[in-house]
């Protein structure tokens, strides 16, 4: 038998995927790199590792030469009745 660890997020990694969706969610697209650079403050490479260490976790994928290709992947969006949305995120990525 095969135990499986449950894939945690650095603190920055949490950031950085929070700042994607709320960007999606407010713009309708993905932020460029150098948004999230804005964003978050830290530099590209930075940045760059948290994007690649979130897509080896399976929180993101990220579309090859694309500047807004980055997907956070598991996202469960419902609206209630007053058309009011919530997104969660997927297990893992609270903080």
């Amino acid at each position: 038998m095969t135990l499986h660890r449950p894939r945690r997020l650095s603190a920055g990694q949490a950031a950085a995927l929070a700042a994607i969706a709320t960007h999606v969610d407010t713009h309708g697209v993905a932020p460029s790199r150098a948004e999230l650079v804005r964003l978050l403050g830290r530099s590209r490479h930075v940045i760059e590792k948290r994007l690649a260490a979130l897509q080896k976790k399976g929180f993101l994928r990220i579309a090859p030469d694309t500047a807004r290709g980055l997907v956070v992947i598991g996202r469960e969006e419902t609206a209630d009745d007053s058309g009011a949305s919530e997104v969660a995120l997927p297990d893992g990525a609270a903080p």
